[in-house]
């Protein structure tokens, strides 16, 4: 169960700086004085549309209230009671704190000119009454060193092998539906900046091909969009170049029912033998939820930071307010020659980075090259659910996509699993 607090001192716009911000959220870091609260964001839900006050209505008020407190609680039970079985320890642990309408509002003027333009059509939901508190994933316990971070949104990083397709939706089959969407997007000017739209496929980065690897990391660094974020100390880096099945018969599932679906999911894929053929109406709706969670880990960020391990470190986190992260050793291998290049020791791919990350390096051998200690740390966020009610939408716009893409791209794309 997600614990909820309430600490009225925390509801201070000076305890708060603004440091990121996506489709349904803004994030903000602390930056008060209270130990236990050191390294850590809150995140707090966006409207729908561009709330500019409080609802004034008495009984509306109290309905919308009631469905915040609700609409947070879930998204928290989510990720930890429906996600984390499934990815395990790379879910970090949160909590809800109780959030007023002045301190929100007061927050939404505060940052408001620190936010993309793009992005300034959903303000902060004034009617929320929980906010999310958990760990900072940019940042260490410990500050003995610099730490990079890299949050990648994976996107789905298959190809359909359903043997339901339609003849005329075969595209599906051999472009990715990330890159059709890019090419959806670009076609209908749905982003009036060009720079959202990128050529970037999820499929070249996760096919462990040399080649493909680095042509995605070009793009990505070109046209960053949404997928890519670097943070240097916690600090964002500005990057440049560098459904439809018996839906009437289908309900939103409460978290007990999530777990069982998940539980099916974790017995089915044990079998080889599993077939989307002959398969009761169970076995629809069983496939039907895990399309759901598959659309929240589509739109989940995992975030990747390192530092240089420090000699003997020892770091009091008795006080702290969520459990120590969970962090490994990785071994890099710096070659003399160049100051911006780091090699994985035991291989030749080379990955470009910032300048930035000089404080990492350390002195070189006879040979050389320099080997270098880092502590790293994996974890997954944005793991909000998704609804039903959204199933017609993802529906009627994957057919957009691919339409589009088989009537207007005139070359077209092949994506390789």
């Amino acid at each position: 169960m997600s614990r909820i607090i309430s600490i009225p001192e925390l509801c201070s716009v000076s305890q708060w700086k603004f440091k990121a911000e996506g489709n349904a959220n803004i994030i903000l870091a602390y930056v008060g004085e209270d130990e236990k609260f050191l390294r850590t964001v809150l995140r707090l839900r966006k409207s729908v549309c561009n709330h500019t006050e409080v609802v004034k209505d008495k009984d509306a008020n109290d309905d919308v209230e009631k469905e915040a407190k609700s609409t947070q609680l879930f998204a928290s039970l989510y990720a930890t009671d429906v996600i984390k079985p499934l990815l395990g320890e790379y879910v970090g642990e949160s909590l809800l704190v109780e959030v007023q309408p002045k301190f929100l509002k007061e927050i939404a003027d505060s940052i408001h000119s620190l936010r993309s333009t793009k992005r300034l059509r959903k303000n902060i939901d004034f009617t929320q009454r929980y906010a999310i508190l958990t760990s900072d994933h940019t940042r260490f316990s410990s500050s003995s060193n610099p730490s990079l971070s890299i949050e990648l949104k994976p996107k789905w990083i298959f190809l359909p092998t359903s043997p339901h397709i339609s003849p005329e939706n075969t595209q599906k089959l051999r472009t990715c539906r990330f890159c059709m969407h890019q090419h959806y997007k670009r076609l209908n000017k749905i982003d009036k900046d060009p720079s959202v739209v990128t050529g970037y496929c999820p499929l070249d980065f996760f096919s462990l091909v040399d080649e493909r690897l680095r042509r995605s990391i070009d793009e990505l660094f070109k046209v960053p969009s949404n997928v890519l974020k670097l943070f240097m100390q916690g600090e964002q880096l500005q990057i440049e170049k560098y459904y439809m099945a018996q839906q009437s018969e289908l309900s939103d599932p409460t978290i007990e029912e999530w777990k069982v679906v998940v539980d099916g999911y974790k017995r089915r894929i044990k079998d080889p033998k599993a077939s989307v053929e002959n398969v009761d109406s169970a076995q629809i709706r069983q496939r039907i939820y895990e399309f759901l969670i598959s659309t929240t880990l589509k739109d989940c960020s995992i975030i990747l930071t390192f530092k240089k391990k420090a000699k003997d470190e020892v770091t009091d986190l008795s006080g702290a307010l969520f459990s120590p992260e969970i962090s490994k050793d990785l071994s890099i291998a710096f070659p003399a020659q160049s100051t911006k290049n780091i090699c994985s020791k035991g291989s030749n791919k080379n990955i470009e980075i910032s300048n930035h990350t000089k404080n990492l390096k350390a002195s070189c051998d006879q040979n050389g090259t320099h080997e270098v200690l880092l502590d790293y740390k994996i974890y997954v966020i944005d793991l909000d659910p998704k609804y039903i009610s959204n199933i017609p939408h993802y529906y009627e716009l994957d057919s957009e996509i691919v339409k589009s893409y088989v009537k207007n791209c005139k070359v077209k794309r092949t994506c390789m699993e």
